[in-house]
């Protein structure tokens, strides 16, 4: 881009006659400028007067305004007349437009038309006049709707619509702010007109901000007020700022609530009302001369650039760097970018500066001169290997298939177009179109030159293609024309065309594209026009339109309108394809970048690429200006979908500007610094794509297949993808897909590319790293066998494998930043690191820091003595010895001493080191062996003492080495002495504090010598109970009963450490038949019933050797009640062996236990018990119980014991036993010793018996109860 070289001035005849005002039309870049002799003339953007002067009379104009999106110019006069004039495109006249006169009113207005304002839409107006009026109008209908007078007591000053009021009826009504001079504010609409505020002061700005219901006003007494607006139109006063400007600053609004003023100063001052924020931006980044003070201001919301005039004829343009509104707040001055210093006339005040709609052309007033200034893309063109670049406004830079430079100068024309081929440069300027042909001697001569402007160029063979005006022209190289289309109003004028092959396509800025084939001398049209707008289903603008190598789809990029930021509308443009046979089309939308340029492949009718910027926030209006990846290459293959399927994407090359063509294998760029000096400076570079690194373009059929691979692999069919270059040999091609396939993140087809390389190892290590958990280590693995450490690392940073990162580091030799990864994220390897660094100082002799890292990595004490070893520094070692206090570093230096023979030295580090052993060692060496006895009484060391112990083990001193095998716990050493030399009495107290294997070997030598009671303590110490339990029993059997109750413990004990072996029963029935043979029945019971818990053995056992059980021994047999069955059955055994040894009391209670009260009764009647039979049958409660109880009893002395008498006769009763309670009584009534009355009550008891019916009649007359 380019911005103050291309400049038109355009000036009066007269040189008294000033500038009023101008302004530009928003559908073409035409400038509307009044003069001061009442003539407005209306020029291009290379200062062309395109239509006939309009005048009134000589009267000046005032105010003008061009309605957006028409060629309608609205002028406000002097006189107050209002005329609206309307421009045609005339094809016969000497002027592009001609001019005609659709509206004069001089009835509104008294005074001179002194402002002219249009809604967002265009459709209405307000016109203000210095008479006190203002008045509103619909543009559409070109009439005045309503023109408010009362109540206004001074000019207009400014006017500005508010856009969404509603009336009662929820309608939207056209609704304006007014101010005059006296500071008071109007609301006025279709019908009414209000006074809403006082500002106390002359208005100089209104500016609403509609989203937050604000209007903002500017008086000349430096206020700032910002006024809430209500739903009804109401105002109220918030806040208000005292602005540090003078009262003629100018000013302009930024966004809806920041503003920024050029005070005279040699600074510009920025606010923000509503965040209360300010500050100024300088010109210490300009080369301005501090004394040049801004007196004029535009600001273009679109393009988001500030133009500043001075005083003394300079433009300053700057660019606001980042997003919107929000960083004009956050940031400060160095947000803001000077892009463009121009000196337009030396001495002069910029008065005025004004943009066109679009924000790439700036008109600047002084005084009688107007000054155009546009920002154009540099042009350039490519064809068949040969390019064509602009270098300047004026000179073209041409650089053949030799890569051989010329260069053309057209002085001073500038330059709107280029082409190029082979053979030919047609350029296009503000002259004319310019033919050039190459010399033999590579230099372009002058061929011809037509008067034509045109827009956009191309050459097919001996033809020329000229957009022009209205109408695309073929011509000659002559400039003779062959045929000219034509272009109605209603279809737009040409703004992009493309040549590919035989076909042609035109595109207009209406969005209509029209398609020719060339057949010999003939053209013709293919197809209907194409309606882009409706194939898209929206408008926007045409930025470039190109054709395929086959002529069978045309790619338009389309500027898109989409949604605002804020109040500030942005866009979007996207890339379209459409297929010229079956009428589709096809898009591509770009996330965070828009295109600009683009280009099909020569041959490969599929393949396009496309040049890209970045942008923010979702509107390429809105840019980013950052230096990296801010503009890229997109590559694409269309498929006959047309699905626009993406292949690369990569920034554009260091060093280069745009992409200008494409020739597949390649892309072609053009340089940053070129200029036309004609010193064989390159124009162009080139890059190769993607999947076509070290291809050459001579190997026509690795081409193809290339081609055909690339294709395919975009399209996502990776499986014939590769079926495509199978049969490619060519190492450096699998090469190259396998780097591709780092960056698709593809292991699985890398793999098969390191194969066809031949790494075989490459290949392993992929597998390896594919068993890692995070996919981007097997890429990085890729990577790293193909040589892109970079690109490995960056991929190990993603997954934040940062180990792996320290490794590569490291295999790099990239030590600082190996030691950093291992600082901030690989702490487990940091010592590592540090230790890897320090021997790989080491190595390349760098000793100082390699001892630092080998102490930073705690390896100090065993590296460093190594490093100054091998170095033959042993002084240096020696003082570093002693400084560093370490008692490693005096024990290696001791080691070192001892193995040169100075024992004295090496005795004074150990001892430093307080290394007992070591110097145990060295008195051992030097025959002292009193002193290393001293050393290890004092020091306590088991180590000293043990090779103490050796030392006097070899001389023969048996019970002194012994000791000290002792003190070093080594009593396997200790005990392995005392056998050999028979000293049993230390053996036991050695093997009892042994380890287990020591002592089962004591344990059987003690066995061997019969010394069974310290065998089976250390048996069962050692855990071989089964053993220490045989042992036992061997004891019991030679003692033959002596010293019983101290073997049973000793059996017993041994027993219980085998409870949990699995042959504990196996020997606790071993123990019971030793028991009993040993006649230990009571023992042999006990351990039966307690151990094995086998009862009825137990009992069978007394019966047979008629053992009389005791009671202990009797609740030791019985067995639990979880036995179920067979605990009834035991039980009653055991009270039948009871019953008959006479135990009566015994059996009784078994009986119980087992529910047979009968038998236990009997026991207790055998027995004699008689009060426990008395007992037992009082708490039964059973009737043969009350019943055997009462016959027992009449065998006593009843008759001289009325106590028993008496029991019988309650037993009886409770028995319900009427006949042998009868019986009874009718014996004691037989008793001569009985007295009468005695009898006599005895005989009424009976009856009393009888008569209360408690006994029953059957038991009465139970023949099997008797006496």
């Amino acid at each position: 881009m380019i911005f103050d070289s291309f400049k038109c001035r355009i000036q009066h005849q007269r040189k008294d006659v000033a500038v009023y005002v101008t302004s530009f039309c928003s559908i073409e870049p035409l400038l509307a400028v009044s003069y001061s002799d009442g003539k407005i003339c209306i020029f291009d953007r290379n200062s062309t007067l395109v239509a006939p002067e309009m005048n009134r009379n000589n009267e000046s104009a005032t105010s003008i305004l061009w309605i957006p999106r028409t060629f309608i110019l609205v002028i406000g006069w002097e006189s107050g007349c209002v005329t609206v004039w309307r421009l045609k495109r005339n094809e016969e006249s000497d002027f592009r437009f001609s001019c005609e006169e659709i509206l004069s009113d001089n009835s509104i207005h008294a005074g001179k038309v002194a402002l002219l304002r249009t809604n967002a839409d265009g459709n209405l107006m307000v016109s203000g006049g210095s008479d006190q009026s203002c008045c509103l109008w619909s543009t559409s209908r070109l009439q005045p709707v309503v023109c408010h007078r009362n109540n206004i007591d001074s000019p207009i000053t400014d006017a500005k619509f508010w856009d969404n009021f509603k009336n009662d009826r929820e309608h939207t009504i056209s609704t304006f702010f007014f101010s005059s001079q006296s500071g008071r504010i109007f609301r006025a609409d279709n019908e009414n007109c209000k006074e809403v505020f006082d500002a106390s002061a002359e208005v100089m700005a209104l500016q609403p901000c509609i989203s937050l219901s604000r209007l903002i006003v500017v008086s000349t007494a430096l206020l700032m007020i910002q006024l809430s607006v209500n739903d009804d139109g109401s105002v109220l006063e918030i806040k208000r700022m005292k602005l540090s400007a003078g009262s003629n600053a100018c000013i302009v609004w930024i966004s809806p609530t920041s503003l920024v003023s050029a005070n005279g100063e040699n600074k510009l001052r920025v606010w923000d009302i509503e965040s209360n924020i300010s500050y100024a931006i300088s010109h210490k980044s300009t080369d301005l001369d501090p004394s040049e003070r801004y007196i004029s201001l535009a600001y273009n919301k679109k393009s988001y650039r500030l133009a500043s005039g001075t005083h003394n004829g300079s433009v300053v343009v700057w660019r606001l760097l980042g997003n919107t509104h929000e960083q004009i707040l956050r940031h400060d001055e160095e947000r803001w970018k000077a892009i463009s210093i121009q000196r337009e006339s030396v001495g002069c005040c910029v008065e005025a500066l004004r943009w066109s709609p679009e924000g790439n052309i700036l008109s600047v007033e002084i005084s009688n001169e107007v000054f155009i200034m546009e920002e154009r893309r540099l042009q350039h063109a490519f064809s068949a290997g040969v390019c064509a670049a602009q270098v300047s406004r004026s000179c073209i830079a041409i650089q053949g298939k030799e890569n051989k430079v010329a260069s053309v100068d057209l002085r001073t024309q500038n330059i709107t177009s280029i082409a190029v081929n082979s053979e030919l440069l047609v350029v296009s300027s503000t002259q004319g179109v310019h033919v050039y042909r190459i010399s033999d001697d590579g230099a372009y001569i002058m061929n011809s030159s037509i008067p034509l402007r045109a827009s956009s160029l191309a050459i097919y063979q001996d033809t020329l293609v000229v957009a022009t005006d209205n109408r695309v022209m073929f011509t000659t190289l002559d400039g003779v024309a062959k045929l000219s289309i034509c272009f109605g109003e209603h279809e737009g004028f040409p703004i992009a065309l493309d040549l590919s092959g035989s076909v042609f396509a035109v595109a207009t800025n209406l969005g209509i594209i029209k398609v020719m084939r060339i057949v010999g001398k003939e053209f013709k049209y293919v197809g209907r026009p194409i309606r882009l707008w409706e194939k898209i289903k929206c408008g926007g603008n045409i930025r470039s339109l190109k054709c395929n190598a086959d002529g069978s789809r045309i790619s338009i990029i389309v500027k898109k309108l989409e949604d605002s930021i804020g109040d500030m509308v942005g866009s979007r443009s996207c890339l379209f394809v459409y297929d010229i046979d079956h009428d589709l089309i096809g898009s591509f939308q770009f996330d965070d970048y828009f295109p600009v340029s683009h280009f099909w492949d020569p041959d490969e009718p599929t393949l396009i690429s496309c040049e890209a910027k970045h942008f923010a926030n979702g509107f390429e209006d809105v840019l980013i200006e950052t230096n990296d990846a801010s503009t890229v290459v997109y590559t694409f293959f269309v498929t006959k979908e047309l699905r626009i399927c993406e292949q690369d994407m990569r920034p554009i090359p260091n060093d280069c500007d745009n992409l200008i063509g494409l020739d597949a294998p390649f892309h072609y760029f053009k340089c940053t610094d070129v200029n036309g000096s004609g010193n064989n400076l390159p124009i162009c570079t080139r890059e190769l794509l993607k999947d076509f690194v070290m291809f050459e373009k001579d190997d026509s059929e690795t081409r193809s297949a290339l081609m055909q691979f690339s294709r395919l692999k975009a399209m996502g069919d990776m499986q014939e993808a590769l079926q495509a270059i199978v049969s490619i040999r060519n190492p450096g091609v699998w090469e190259n897909l396998a780097q591709s396939c780092v960056q698709a993140r593809s292991t699985e087809v890398a793999e098969i590319c390191l194969a066809n390389m031949g790494y075989a190892r490459g290949s392993s290590s992929v597998r390896l790293a594919k068993l890692e958990p995070e996919p981007e280590v097997a890429v990085a693995a890729v990577a790293t066998q193909l040589g892109l450490l970079d690109e490995a690392a960056t991929l190990y940073k993603s997954c934040k494998r940062y180990d792996l990162l320290n490794k590569l580091y490291v295999s790099q030799g990239k030590w600082e930043d190996a030691l950093e990864v291992a600082r901030n994220h690989d702490r487990i390897h940091l010592k590592t690191t540090q230790y890897q660094y320090a021997k790989h100082c080491a190595d390349v002799g760098d000793i100082d820091r390699a001892i630092l890292y080998f102490e930073k990595a705690g390896a100090a004490a065993s590296a460093v003595p190594k490093l100054f070893f091998e170095a033959n520094q042993m002084e240096r070692l020696e003082e570093y010895v002693d400084l560093s206090g370490n008692a490693t570093l005096f024990k290696w230096l001791a080691a070192y001493y001892e193995s040169i023979g100075y024992f004295d030295q090496a005795a004074d580090y150990y001892e430093r080191a307080e290394d007992k052993l070591s110097l145990v060692r060295v008195a051992c060496h030097m025959d002292n062996i009193e002193h290393a006895a001293e050393l290890v009484s004092t020091s306590g060391c088991t180590a000293s003492a043990h090779f103490l112990a050796r030392q006097l083990e070899g001389m023969g001193v048996i019970r002194e080495a012994i000791e000290y095998y002792r003190q070093s716990g080594t009593f396997g050493h200790a005990i392995r002495l005392s056998k050999a030399y028979g000293l049993d009495a230390e053996l036991m107290s050695f093997a009892l504090r042994s380890r287990a294997s020591l002592m089962r070997d004591c344990a059987l030598y003690f066995e061997e010598k019969k010394e069974y009671e310290k065998a089976a303590t250390l048996y069962k110490k050692c855990g071989s109970f089964r053993k220490s339990f045989d042992v036992s029993l061997r004891i019991s059997r030679e003692e033959n009963g002596a010293n019983a109750a101290q073997i049973f413990d000793l059996v017993d004990s041994a027993l219980d450490t085998l409870e949990e072996d699995n042959d504990y029963e196996e020997c606790v029935q071993k123990y019971v038949d030793f028991l009993i043979d040993m006649d230990q029945i009571d023992k042999a019971v006990q351990v039966l019933c307690t151990r094995l818990k086998q009862i009825e053995r137990a009992i069978d056992i007394c019966a047979k050797h008629n053992i009389t059980i005791s009671e202990s021994m009797a609740e030791d047999m019985s067995p639990d009640y979880g036995y179920g069955d067979a605990f009834k059955y035991i039980v009653i055994k055991l009270a039948k062996i009871l019953r008959k040894q006479g135990q009566y009391q015994l059996a009784c209670k078994k009986f119980t236990q087992a529910g047979d009260r009968l038998s236990a009764l009997k026991c207790l009647v055998k027995g004699g018990l008689t009060s426990n039979i008395i007992k037992y049958a009082t708490v039964s409660r059973n009737r043969e119980i009350y019943i055997l109880s009462a016959n027992y009893l009449q065998h006593l002395d009843w008759r001289g014991d009325v106590s028993i008498r008496e029991t019988i006769i309650r037993f009886y009763k409770k028995a319900n036993s009427a006949d042998q309670l009868a019986a009874f009584m009718e014996a004691c009534n037989e008793e001569s010793s009985t007295s009468e009355d005695d009898y006599i009550a005895d005989e009424s008891m009976s009856a009393s018996i009888f008569d209360s019916g408690e006994v029953d009649e059957d038991i009465v007359h139970d023949e099997s109860i008797s006496s």
